[in-house]
């Protein structure tokens, strides 16, 4: 056998080592943890068992890895996606988490100037967002540094923008028109009407029939808040649909050049 063929094969056969004797400590280890975390703390054994199975699993993977470049380049491939994954869904509802939540806490609070600031600037917001949109070389330029970060960026911002605008929406009709006449309306109402509406007018799926999902105050609505349905229908559903249909087709064009 040739010398180097040799070494190769005493550092696999020494890593073979290496996993064996720290699996056999982990495992001692991992049999005091749970005797402690049951006998002490009181943990069932049946979530117990759950629990450490999956970390044994996860250290016994890794100390595979070291072993098999196989394995090695599975782990590592599984976890950038997993963390891609991970950044993916956090950039698609951090934002609009943040926003319901603050306007969730400017409309329970008593301060009516404190309202009506938050309204003037998340509506100058707004407005500056539904002109980016809008077909010209400034919708352009917004999608190509946004593709810098990647295809899926800007679908993830147009996300953003249409549940950041419902929100803004919903939470503006009931600091407008409060609950009703018999008070039972709250900004939950108001939220469930927008995102209806927002849900039927995406193009040939019909989601709210096939969700059988019926229309949330249909049949008390004041004439205002019909014209703001018609407002929002016009300026953040209309555009940002548009804008959707023009970044997939510049996205073919660029895949068949």
């Amino acid at each position: 056998m040739p010398k180097t063929h040799l070494i190769l094969a005493m550092a696999q056969k020494d890593d073979f080592k290496l996993v064996a004797i720290v699996a056999a400590q982990f495992l001692v280890m991992l049999s005091m943890y749970m005797a402690v975390r049951h006998y002490i703390f009181g943990s069932p054994w049946t979530a117990l068992f759950w629990e450490t199975a999956f970390i044994a699993g996860l250290i016994f993977l890794g100390l595979l890895s070291r072993a098999i470049p196989m394995i090695d380049r599975a782990v590592n491939y599984g976890l950038f996606y997993y963390l891609l994954f991970t950044f993916m869904l956090f950039a698609l509802l951090a934002p609009g988490v943040l926003f319901f939540k603050l306007a969730q806490w400017v409309a329970e609070a008593q301060n009516q100037t404190l309202k009506i600031v938050f309204f003037v600037v998340s509506g100058t917001l707004w407005i500056g967002l539904v002109s980016l949109l809008c077909p010209t070389r400034m919708q352009r330029k917004l999608f190509a540094f946004l593709k810098a970060f990647g295809w899926f960026t800007p679908l993830i911002f147009l996300f953003n923008y249409i549940a950041g605008s419902t929100v803004f929406f919903g939470f503006l009709a009931f600091f407008i028109f409060g609950p009703g006449v018999d008070g039972s309306l709250d900004s939950d109402s108001y939220l469930n009407l927008f995102g209806y509406h927002f849900l039927d007018s995406i193009p040939a799926l019909k989601v709210t029939q096939t969700l059988n999902l019926e229309e949330p105050m249909s049949e008390a609505r004041p004439l205002a808040l019909g014209l703001m349905l018609l407002v929002f229908k016009l300026a953040v559903l209309i555009p940002a649909i548009g804008a959707f249909r023009a970044y997939w087709k510049s996205d073919a064009r660029e895949d068949s050049a």
